[in-house]
């Protein structure tokens, strides 16, 4: 009785297994996860705690390795991807340190090491704050590298703080090997703060710290220009107008204002948006007449914007100077005259500070509709051309005859 299938001899076998080996090493390597750090509980019995603390500085303080709050936080405020000044990042990141200080010095451990580094750092953050009045980015540099004494990166356990010399590294005189020891929680949380403020002595120092600081700059400024001089908004427009902030609607170009990796977490500082949607906006305005000679008898109107669009462009790339405000809304009108009063429906245009409605009541009258800093605008030069021209001297008529 035969079977069916196909057999495969030796040589082929050798020749597949010569391939699927090939294949197998040409696939690029995984690189291993980075081992996190092993900080030892209250009740753990440590064989040699100035070991532990010799391995636990090589990895305290780093983000992929130590996943304590307080690091994640710090390099969290020295990041974040939102339209602040780089100084106020470090002066965050470094109100962390001392909120962490504050915390670590009530446990009672390692007073003289936790006050000294309370007063450093308290030094530390005076001089960050005197940073934020530094306008130029080359100057801001400068003063930003001074802004961590040198005596931080000293290379061994020894380090000066406060006129004390303390060997950080050295087991608390409190705690016994292979014995579990609370002091040590202490200890291993002050060197955490100590390579945190090495951390932030090389983020100063690096070559895109200039980038970020005249990026942040001009971010903020864009922000005060949005909050200032784009169209006003009600609270429940500013809320759907932060939720559709991170989608192409109300982006730049038609884009994103904030660009985000795979993950959903974004890179880079947020672009602030050049577009904004107007709903349900109230404003007060006045019904327009020419036989009007000042704003002051115009007759008041209630204007309520249903939906719109408002946009406008930089004057440049590193500019916070608002062109070309312009926008289009479709607008309700409500007018009383002594007669009766008045319902309209049509488009509304802004120009800059100056906005205008043309509406159609539901009688099929027209009205024209401005805004009230244009009726200022258009009736206070008319009013001014009155006055100019009933200044000019009036000749009679025994003087025109003689002349």
């Amino acid at each position: 009785m035969s079977t069916s299938g196909t057999r495969i001899g030796p040589h082929a076998a050798a020749l597949c297994l010569w391939l699927w080996l090939s294949c197998a090493a040409a696939q690029p390597a995984q690189p291993a996860a980075a081992a996190p750090c092993e900080v030892p509980s209250a009740d753990e019995a440590v064989p040699n705690y100035t070991g532990r603390a010799v391995s636990l500085r090589r990895c305290l303080g780093n983000t992929d390795r130590d996943k304590h709050a307080l690091t994640q936080s710090f390099v969290g405020s020295l990041e974040k991807p939102v339209a602040v000044t780089h100084t106020q990042g470090v002066e965050a990141a470094l109100d962390l340190l001392l909120t962490e200080i504050a915390l670590q010095s009530k446990e009672g451990f390692d007073q003289a090491l936790w006050t000294a580094l309370a007063t450093e750092l308290s030094f530390v953050r005076a001089r960050a704050a005197q940073l934020a009045q530094v306008a130029d980015a080359g100057a801001w540099r400068k003063a930003s590298e001074d802004l961590v004494p040198s005596k931080w990166n000293a290379p061994q356990g020894v380090i000066e703080l406060a006129g004390t010399e303390f060997d950080v590294l050295a087991a608390p005189t409190a705690c016994e090997n292979a014995k579990p020891c609370s002091a040590f929680a202490s200890r291993v949380a002050a060197i955490r703060v100590i390579n945190l403020v090495r951390r932030l002595d090389v983020h100063l120092e690096s070559p895109f710290t200039l980038q970020h600081f005249a990026a942040g700059r001009v971010r903020l400024q864009r922000w005060e220009a949005y909050r200032k001089d784009a169209h006003p908004l009600y609270w429940w427009e500013v809320f759907v107008n932060g939720a559709l902030m991170d989608g192409p609607l109300l982006g730049a170009g038609g884009k994103a204002p904030c660009e985000k990796d795979g993950s959903g977490t974004s890179i880079g500082f947020c672009d602030v948006p050049t577009r904004q949607l107007i709903l349900l906006h109230p404003e007060p305005a006045v019904r327009f007449s020419r036989t009007a000679t000042k704003s002051s008898e115009l007759k008041p109107a209630l204007v309520v914007e249903l939906i719109g669009w408002y946009r406008w462009d930089w004057a440049g790339e590193t500019s916070a100077e608002m062109r070309g405000r312009r926008g289009l809304s479709l607008a309700a009108t409500y007018t009383s005259t002594e007669r009766e009063a008045e319902l309209g429906y049509g488009p509304m245009f802004h120009w800059n500070d100056f906005s205008l409605a043309v509406t159609k009541a539901s009688r099929g009258r027209w009205s024209l509709v401005i805004s009230v800093p244009l009726a200022g605008e258009y009736y206070g030069r008319k009013q001014q051309i009155v006055d100019e021209l009933s200044k000019v001297k009036k000749s009679s008529l025994s003087e025109l005859l003689l002349k």
